[in-house]
């Protein structure tokens, strides 16, 4: 047996204690309720499987005739119900903080998960009531009904699966495209544009642009444009600067489409990523139409579509040139962030983005260890033009060492509890213009300090509990500007409309 120190116990434990305390202190803190958002992946394939196995057995037992319901088949669907409840909560809590997009998908998978919750808590009643096979009605209306929600709980998971891994993962690999098929099959010896490109020039139309859609357009379409790379029409496959281009006219050996189309199955780079890969005659036709110079303007057809060679952007266009240079500029932002993303997660950093596709991001430097000083603000740079949120509770963090926050601009919520930061270091968070939140729980500010804090033309609370600050000190403060709502060490006059954070904004 283990024999450990008491002090392991406790260090296990203070981050836990210190971020209740901090959640205590600060009522517009989600952290808690995001994490049991996070928590809905994990507990919903659980009463899946128990109503799924607890309704085969129950069929089974409805083939063979036996006239009592199963010991263990009623076990499972209770807990099946209890489970799905606490599954289909989480679930909702996980939509609505990680800005899950509220489509049908989303729609349909809730919905059919809650009504399944509740059928599973009644069937689960009834089962009681007709175990014994006595209350016909009751012990029908369970095995019926178990096997009813069984499958309504499983339609809801097939739409979970989509929403991960899109639209027609399951169906796809049983009903594949028929026009794919019908290619393969009828002329697997020569591929389009290799027995024909003699004769028929390859058609970006008719026979380039079905692919993109049926294979590409998912996630570089319209609705979705990973890595800024469109793939449903000719003008945005050749968009931007001609050295990002990753078709390269007549070149298809050097065009980093075909190499990623081309990679072999479970390669990290592979395109598509997931699901069928394109067939080899679909390959053949867009390897043919890259050689033939990937002609094919829109409209244009045959010997017309030669015309349309493509020339990259008219560099006299001041319009494309701003886009190209828009372009340009976003791709190095992107770059600097993952890199700062990166370094941090290297320290032990939390950083996420705050929902999902959100450009905005956040970070939690409070459970790190050794604990996150001034000299670990540099990790941040990058991050400038997209962080909001920032936590530096029980931190190290000096009132010299926030000079290092000069340029995050956009920060909105800024939590600095717990630090040995006062008044020295007013000056630097009177440059976070955008502030909405300020934590100073428990911190060394004081009366003056927050009277020039008060001064930031955007923040809507502050916390200053637990600090040399004075009931004085906080109605001075509060009087400063109507509408901030300032939390100190006694009760002040609450606004006639409460301040929202950005978490609640987000909501």
């Amino acid at each position: 047996m283990l024999d450990l120190p008491m002090s392991s116990f406790v260090n296990l434990l203070e981050p836990l204690a210190g971020s209740l305390s901090l959640a205590e202190a600060n009522p517009g803190d989600d952290r808690w309720w995001r994490l049991l958002g996070r928590l809905h992946p994990m507990t919903v394939h659980f009463p899946i499987g128990l109503a799924l196995t607890a309704a085969v057995v129950e069929l089974i037992n409805i083939i063979r005739r036996r006239r009592e319901a199963s010991p263990f088949a009623i076990t499972a669907t209770g807990i099946a119900a209890v489970t799905a409840i606490f599954a289909a909560f989480f679930g909702w809590l996980n939509a609505d903080f990680e800005g899950a997009s509220q489509d049908t998908t989303l729609f349909l998978h809730r919905w059919l998960g809650i009504i399944g919750a509740g059928g599973l808590s009644i069937v689960f009643v009834t089962g009681l009531v007709g175990r014994t096979g006595v209350r016909i009605t009751a012990f029908n209306g369970y095995r019926w009904g178990l096997i009813i929600c069984a499958i309504v709980v499983g339609t809801g998971a097939h739409f979970g699966g989509e929403m991960v891994y899109g639209k027609g993962y399951l169906t796809k690999v049983l009903f594949p495209v028929a026009a794919q098929t019908s290619d393969d099959e009828a002329a697997p010896e020569a591929p389009v544009g290799e027995a024909d490109s003699e004769t028929k020039k390859i058609s970006f139309q008719q026979d380039v642009l079905p692919i993109f859609e049926a294979r590409c357009a998912e996630c570089h379409g319209a609705d979705k444009d990973k890595a800024d790379l469109r793939l449903d029409s000719f003008a945005g496959i050749f968009s931007g600067e001609k050295e990002w281009w990753t078709v390269l006219p007549g070149d298809p050996d050097h065009s980093l489409l075909v190499e990623r189309i081309e990679l072999p199955e479970g390669h990290v780079d592979q395109m598509p990523p997931e699901g069928d890969r394109l067939t080899a005659s679909e390959i053949a036709t867009i390897r043919a139409w890259i050689a033939e110079g990937a002609l094919g303007a829109e409209g244009a057809e045959g010997a017309d579509a030669s015309e349309a060679q493509v020339q990259g952007p008219p560099v006299k266009d001041p319009t494309t040139k701003a886009a190209n240079a828009a372009k340009v500029e976003a791709d190095r932002v992107a770059a600097a962030i993952e890199a700062a993303v990166e370094a941090l997660r290297g320290r032990g950093v939390l950083v996420m983005r705050i929902a999902q596709e959100s450009k905005e991001w956040e970070i939690n430097g409070s459970l790190v260890s050794p604990k996150f000083a001034d000299d670990d603000l540099a990790l941040m740079n990058g991050l400038q033009p997209a962080l909001v949120w920032a936590n530096f509770t029980r931190t190290e963090l000096t009132d010299a060492g926030l000079a290092g926050l000069d340029g995050f601009d956009q920060l909105r919520s800024l939590r600095l509890a717990q630090t040995s930061i006062g008044d020295g270091g007013v000056e630097a968070i009177l440059k976070l213009q955008k502030l909405e939140v300020l934590n100073l729980y428990a911190s060394q500010v004081t009366d003056a300090g927050i009277l020039r804090l008060a001064e930031l033309p955007n923040l809507k609370r502050l916390y200053c509990a637990d600090t040399p600050v004075t009931p004085e000190g906080v109605a001075a403060a509060s009087a400063v500007r109507e509408g901030l709502e300032i939390i100190g060490s006694a009760a002040s006059p609450a606004p006639t409309e409460p301040a929202e954070s950005p978490s609640e904004e987000k909501k």
